[in-house]
């Protein structure tokens, strides 16, 4: 018996079979996982793995500024992965301040991330527990 994400992974496969502008890609992509008996990412936005310090600011129950730091772990254009071992609300409105360091060693040059979104949950997986956030990014030189 499949499961029902394999079913899913099945049923979208054959509409994008039908669909003459599917891109050639997805269609291998779908055809693989359904032969390997695996579920099809459901994301609609690319994530990318970014490992940086990040400070976030939220308001606690009794609306007391806090303010911590952590790592990213994944980004995208719609949201983050922050690791850290401050538990924060689901819901909480957060804002995010990422220093994506320069890939050249001699450059001063940084880039910041800025950020402002909703927790959208918390997982407790010990050195990667951490939030995901739906956020907009915006990018500033420093």
């Amino acid at each position: 018996m499949h499961s029902l994400k394999f079913m899913e992974s099945v049923k979208v496969l054959a509409h994008t079979e039908r669909n003459p502008t599917c891109n050639p890609w997805r269609i291998k992509i779908l055809r693989a996982a359904k032969f390997a008996g695996g579920f099809v990412e459901r994301r609609r936005v690319v994530r990318f793995r970014l490992n940086a310090p990040a400070i976030f600011r939220w308001k606690d129950q009794s609306g007391t500024k806090q303010e911590e730091m952590g790592r990213t772990l994944d980004i995208s254009t719609s949201g983050i992965f922050v690791t850290c071992q401050t538990a924060l609300p689901v819901g909480a409105a957060v804002s995010l301040e990422i220093h994506v360091p320069a890939l050249e060693r001699n450059t001063l040059q940084e880039l910041r991330l800025e950020a402002t979104g909703r927790v959208v949950r918390f997982v407790e997986a010990g050195p990667n527990s951490g939030f995901a956030a739906t956020a907009q990014l915006s990018l500033h030189d420093i």
